[in-house]
């Protein structure tokens, strides 16, 4: 079984180097999973790589891999 991994906004922006004003703006708008524990909100690291990695694809429209890419 995987570990669920919560982190602060803080410990979240710097362990995968995301900006933590991104993950506030992404808290705010209810785009970043997690829940509130008094005022500090934690985040579902594991589950918002996913999150990121689903809107990554999206907007590339599949998987941004080199083999993927088309040659200029």
């Amino acid at each position: 079984m995987d570990s669920v991994i919560y982190m602060s906004i803080r410990q979240t922006a710097k362990k995968t180097g995301i900006a933590e004003s991104f993950l506030r703006s992404a808290v705010k708008e209810k785009k970043i999973p997690g829940f509130y524990s008094g005022r500090k909100f934690l985040i579902n690291v594991p589950q918002l790589m996913v999150v990121l990695e689903e809107q990554s694809n999206r907007s590339f429209g599949g998987t941004n891999t080199i083999s993927n890419r088309k040659e200029s």
